[in-house]
């Protein structure tokens, strides 16, 4: 699988839940995390504009994927997290 391939693939919305234990404190801790990764193609404009701050020509950018995330703790007495990013993929 080459990385154009694998970057369509994991586009989309995705759930993930994590536990973890810490088996000396006897404590639990767990988090569910909605996901969600778009690809953009290399004349959008946040890629456009990331580009310009940072010297690179449009021609070296082969695409992008976006990032949002927003976790929960299941612990109502924690807060949640969110937040975003965004690759910029070079030829």
């Amino acid at each position: 699988m080459d990385l154009q391939t694998f970057i369509h693939q994991v586009t989309g919305d995705w759930f993930t839940q994590k536990t973890v234990y810490d088996l000396a404190g006897a404590t639990t801790e767990s988090r569910k995390t909605n996901q969600s990764m778009v690809f953009l193609a290399p004349n959008d404009g946040a890629i456009v504009s990331l580009c310009e701050q940072c010297s690179v020509a449009a021609e070296q950018v082969w695409g992008a994927l976006q990032t949002q995330w927003d976790s929960a703790k299941v612990d109502p007495y924690k807060s949640p997290e969110q937040g975003q990013a965004l690759f910029v993929l070079l030829k």
